[in-house]
């Protein structure tokens, strides 16, 4: 029957001479709500699924791409792109919802709870929230995703014709939205790209707290430097003071870009960091050589454009470190202990570098 109405709905539109894309958009409708009424079927759930039903599936998907091929010679090549999403459609949905009842049906008679997600595989985010729109049930599917990336372009877009301050206020709202449904959930990675505002501030100190409250977060990025920075003094300040004893020996990695590094007094660094990457940041020498002493698992260490304006001696030994990159930063002189460095990039004024021990 949905083939049929699938026939006599593109037949109608080819003998007006014309083809359009939103053609096929009632009949995926149809399609779907279908299958996700025979999956929710009371009656369906009391008996096996039959192999008929994957047959029927089959015939469903072979006369709709047959349908495709016919009308290959005449449709434009948006019409040929529904084809082939609808077919997806149609296997997707048909082989999830067969997969669900069969697995519930499976785990009641074993009196075991059923989680039809525990073995599918990890989506992209995109893909994962995409999901969202299939069922009820995979409403908040995607915020099981363990990395967490919101850019100001990609969540807002390039218009700020409303205003920016309003500009600023969509991306706060957007990501707050989405960190206030991934409370308690396995989070790996947090990054925030966006051009600093004053306005942020708060709202990165929170999202810091975020950091603080998860328990797996072992990544985190805020590149918050403008397109244009010129004659701009207002930073962001990392917040040290923000994180306990568990944040700082869980992250892993760490870019921070257009803020002021300044550790607490004391500050015994971060004893798991690997990768630490610095851009537009001003950090005094002593306050960066201090916490490196303590950051003896780092492998990359990336400074540019950075103010020191001051020397960078490490003194602790950096056992692991294999990449060492300085590019345009204000500083007189370099000198650390890395036995294993494989790779040095200096740009920049000449200046004293001792990399005796290396």
């Amino acid at each position: 029957g949905m083939i049929t109405t699938l026939e006599r709905h593109v037949g109608k539109r080819h003998r007006q001479g014309r083809i359009a894309d939103e053609a096929f958009e009632p009949c995926r409708v149809m399609v779907l709500r279908a299958i996700s009424y025979q999956a929710g079927c009371k009656a369906v759930h009391q008996k096996r699924i039959a192999d008929g039903r994957f047959e029927l599936l089959s015939i469903l998907i072979c006369r709709a791409m047959s349908l495709h091929i016919r009308l290959g010679s005449v449709c434009d090549k948006g019409m040929q792109n529904d084809q082939l999403r609808l077919c997806c459609s149609v296997l997707a949905c048909g082989v999830i919802s067969d997969y669900i009842i069969c697995h519930e049906l499976l785990n009641s008679e074993k009196g075991i709870s059923s989680d039809p997600f525990e073995s599918l595989p990890e989506l992209p985010l995109d893909e994962a929230v995409r999901t969202s729109a299939v069922s009820r049930k995979w409403r908040f599917l995607w915020t099981v995703c363990p990395n967490l990336s919101f850019e100001g372009i990609t969540m807002c877009g390039k218009n700020r014709a409303s205003g920016e301050k309003l500009y600023v206020q969509k991306f706060i709202d957007n990501v707050n939205a989405v960190l206030a449904q991934c409370r308690g959930r396995v989070v790996d990675e947090l990054a925030i790209e966006f051009d600093f505002d004053t306005m942020l501030v708060d709202h990165l100190n929170n999202w810091a707290r975020f950091v603080v409250s998860s328990s797996q977060i072992k990544f985190l990025t805020f590149d918050l430097a403008p397109e244009r920075f010129g004659g701009l003094y207002d930073r962001y300040l990392f917040p040290f003071q923000l994180l306990d004893s568990g944040s700082i020996s869980r992250l892993q990695k760490i870019h921070l870009s257009f803020g002021y590094l300044r550790p607490p007094t004391g500050f015994s660094g971060f004893p798991n960091l690997r990768k630490l990457d610095l851009n537009l940041v001003n950090v005094g020498g002593k306050d960066l050589q201090d916490m490196l002493s303590n950051c003896s698992n780092l492998e990359w260490l990336s400074i540019v454009r950075c103010h020191l304006y001051d020397e960078l001696e490490v003194n602790g030994p950096l056992p692991r470190l294999l990449h060492l990159h300085f590019s345009f930063c204000e500083i007189t002189k370099i000198a650390l202990h890395a036995v294993k460095l494989r790779n040095f990039v200096y740009k920049g004024k000449p200046v004293c570098i001792d990399l005796g021990k290396s």
